[in-house]
């Protein structure tokens, strides 16, 4: 968390209220950490988008994306203000990609795919889907 960033407030007591307010909530959650595969940021912001009600997509993107890491890696789209808050996006994107050597590159057809989606918030077998959260909610409690 960047605690100099002017999104958590424009003054010092305004970051430390919303800074405080996160490790309250983060506190009351059990992330059970005696489990090593437990997804602990995963948990984290599983609860602050329940109570926030903030994540608007989850775009998974390929694996050797990024320099230095290998592992596949996922994009979260957090807002404030969300024209669809009774649903999350999910994108499939870490099939879509060129090989490069030992590097994955994303082209720029790729990536107007996963804006295309974004934008249009639409259900494509394999690629996106449109999550209610009360299905979401459903699942996670199963």
């Amino acid at each position: 968390m960047d605690l100099t960033s002017a999104k958590l407030g424009n003054t010092e007591k305004a970051k430390n209220e919303l800074v405080t307010k996160v490790l309250i909530h983060l506190d009351q959650i059990d992330f059970n950490l005696s489990d090593s595969n437990a997804d602990v940021l995963g948990d984290a912001y599983e609860y602050l988008i329940e109570q926030l009600n903030c994540l608007d997509a989850v775009i998974g993107l390929p694996a050797n994306i990024f320099y230095g890491t290998s592992i596949p890696t996922c994009v979260l789209v957090f807002k404030k203000c969300r024209k669809n808050p009774d649903d999350i996006l999910f994108i499939d994107a870490s099939q879509h990609f060129e090989k490069v050597k030992t590097q994955n590159k994303l082209l720029p057809e790729h990536i107007d795919k996963i804006v295309t989606a974004y934008a249009t918030r639409s259900n494509e077998p394999k690629y996106s889907h449109v999550g209610a959260l009360a299905d979401i909610k459903a699942s996670a409690t199963t």
